[in-house]
């Protein structure tokens, strides 16, 4: 007979809550890292070196897979519905049907690595709806260092458009808080980044967001000050018209629609393969294309449409909906906000660390209690 007293019992519950510990604060600390574990792909297949050819596990995918086994260990994982599970199984299903019709399977095929890893995100519940003084404080100090680190280390490759969707989403967790004094601070520091990044399409987004702060917080409305909202904007506007005078925003907002693209038919239903943009651009160019022309589109449903077709794209979209119907209470804002995250930008959705990024968050499911967060 063996009695252990519930000794092992108690041991993996704290093995699993330092590893949900410390996979927060990888994911945290390095979702706009460019890095990570070479899977496949040839980065200097064109002549000059292209990270977008490589296929990589970043680090933060590191993070995803502590905190799933880490709850394992811990008794608190959160399965998803048997509906939401079809949904994926036949979303990473379809995935694997279109990386034959790929101009190259073998990297179309390891993106799925990478896209099973980010819907391990579904099952951590409200964990990575970030709210209270502790997660706030990682957030904002991640979002920082990477901004600074971009600005120092410019061969790191760090992603503005990642770190501006970090601060849009900082924006909505903070009017999702009940009244703090700062908050208006930290609004002011989020918003001047996103400014000095150049990014004007995601500074707009953040514009209507605090427009609207009162009408997408129902419940909290009555916390959210007059002056929270109003100095905000007149501190954005003004951000942006001095942006615009020194010449930094970038306007341009959907282009790089390459020629010859509906000229077969499975291409418009299929695409060309994810992660192939770059190699199919220059595949239906008439002449060799100078390094400069090497440019993703400025929209991930732009960039969608073609890698993955309109089969790929309808999938997509109804990922985008996968977050109402797995909240208890049934939210539209999770699934508009980031289709207006895909229409603004594109690391988001063609790096790596930007697709487990991008499931991280559009799944965080709202907490129904004041603060449920135990990390």
């Amino acid at each position: 007979m063996k009695i252990d007293f519930g000794l092992q019992k108690y041991t993996l519950s704290t093995v699993g809550i330092w590893m949900e510990r410390i996979g927060f604060f990888v994911f945290l600390f390095t979702f706009w890292m460019s890095g990570g574990f070479f899977l496949g792909g040839d980065g200097v297949f064109m002549g000059p070196f292209l990270p977008e050819l490589q296929v990589i596990f970043p680090w933060c995918g590191i993070g995803i897979l502590l905190l799933f086994f880490g709850r394992i260990l811990n008794g608190r994982f959160l399965p998803l519905s048997l509906q939401n599970v079809t949904f994926v199984l036949l979303f990473l299903g379809f995935f694997a049907i279109d990386a034959l019709f790929s101009l190259k399977p073998e990297v179309s095929i390891l993106f799925l690595i990478i896209w099973s890893v980010a819907f391990l995100a579904g099952t951590f519940g409200d964990l990575f709806f970030l709210r209270g003084n502790r997660s706030r404080t990682f957030f904002f100090l991640s979002l920082l260092i990477g901004f600074l680190s971009q600005s120092l280390f410019p061969h790191w490759h760090i992603s503005s458009e990642i770190l501006g969707v970090g601060l849009v989403l900082s924006i909505v967790f903070l009017f999702h808080e009940t009244y703090f004094r700062g908050r208006i601070f930290l609004l002011f520091i989020a918003l001047w980044m996103l400014a000095e990044m150049g990014l004007f399409a995601l500074c707009v987004l953040a514009f209507f967001l605090i427009l609207s702060a009162k009408a997408w917080t129902p419940s909290l409305r009555r916390n959210i000050q007059r002056h929270e909202i109003i100095l905000p904007l007149i501190f954005l506007s003004i951000l942006l018209i001095w942006e615009f005078f020194i010449g930094k925003l970038d306007i341009h907002f959907i282009g790089g629609w390459p020629n010859g693209f509906a000229s077969n038919i499975t291409r418009v239903f299929f695409g060309v393969g994810e992660g192939q943009y770059l190699t199919a651009l220059q595949d239906l160019s008439s002449k060799i294309l100078l390094p400069e022309n090497f440019v993703l589109p400025s929209s991930g449903l732009i960039l969608t449409f073609f890698e993955k077709g309109l089969l790929g794209t309808a999938f997509l979209l109804g990922l985008l909906g996968l977050p109402f119907w797995i909240s208890e209470k049934k939210r539209f804002l999770p699934s508009l906000l980031f289709l207006g995250l895909l229409l603004c930008t594109t690391d988001m959705i063609s790096t790596e660390n930007g697709i487990l990024f991008f499931m991280t968050f559009l799944l965080a499911q709202p907490p129904l209690m004041r603060f449920s967060n135990q990390i």
